[in-house]
């Protein structure tokens, strides 16, 4: 199954922005720190919160 995930991950990468609506946004975390990571998605949750 790691192998699927991967194939998936990869797919999903590279159509997040094409395959869904609205798009997918994603986050590289493969050399960026934790804190960035997280700095990212908190920026990202707060653009969309509704009230």
């Amino acid at each position: 199954m790691i192998q699927e995930h991967k194939s998936f991950a990869k797919w999903l990468l590279e159509n997040a922005d094409k395959a869904y609506t609205p798009p997918m946004p994603t986050v590289d975390t493969t050399k960026t720190v934790v804190k960035e990571v997280a700095i990212q998605i908190s920026e990202w949750v707060r653009g969309h919160i509704i009230n």
